[in-house]
């Protein structure tokens, strides 16, 4: 079975509901939404789950977050008692097929994105988006580990989804079928960090 009738399948237990096919594939409600969601072409992740996954990451103690005006608008205090003002703006998606799956975010003042709590909170940002697009494959992990970051220019940070750890441990034969996906952008709407997929063929 090619990587397209594996998703093809999933697909249509979403829009069918039968219980059988995602029985093993973990909480079913929540990833048949997911799915849903994908195979409408426009993925919302809700502020309450970016505060819920940001305030996880490494460094933080406590954490807001709010997606208005094109980014998300983050105020945070780090474990050693310092504030910390920032916002993360989406910059580009490259999908490739078979390779990289890589999200490059513009962290606003950019003198932050060299610091450690900055890139550990687009690594689990990341690590959501990650989450989000690949429920079945990661299904059982907790939202809010991070993916690996790396620098991109001036106040920009690269991050390659494939090096989320349960992506990594994620049966071959699922990420295969999941490399049909294509996230062409993400956009932050009022309350909101809305993906932009595409399934070439399926839909």
């Amino acid at each position: 079975m090619s990587r397209l009738d594996v998703l093809r399948s999933l697909l249509r237990a979403a829009g069918d509901g039968t219980r059988a096919r995602l029985r093993t594939l973990g909480p079913l409600a929540e990833i048949r939404e997911r799915l849903r969601s994908l195979r409408d072409g426009r993925v919302p992740i809700t502020e309450a789950r970016i505060t819920a996954c940001l305030a996880r990451a490494e460094g933080i103690a406590s954490l807001s977050a709010a997606a208005s005006g094109g980014a998300i608008r983050i105020h945070a205090t780090l474990e050693n008692g310092e504030s910390l003002e920032l916002a993360i703006e989406p910059a580009s998606a490259h999908f490739a097929a078979r390779g990289a799956k890589e999200l490059s975010f513009r962290v606003v003042p950019e003198e932050l994105a060299h610091r450690a709590p900055a890139k550990a909170l687009v690594g689990s940002l990341a690590g959501l988006v990650a989450h989000t697009l690949f429920a079945v494959a990661v299904h059982g992990a907790e939202e809010g580990e991070a993916a690996l970051t790396e620098r991109d220019g001036p106040g920009q940070l690269r991050v390659d989804l494939r090096s989320l750890p349960s992506l990594r441990r994620a049966p071959r034969a699922m990420t295969m079928a999941l490399d049909a996906l294509s996230l062409d952008a993400l956009e932050v709407a009022d309350g909101a960090l809305v993906l932009r997929v595409r399934l070439p063929g399926l839909t």
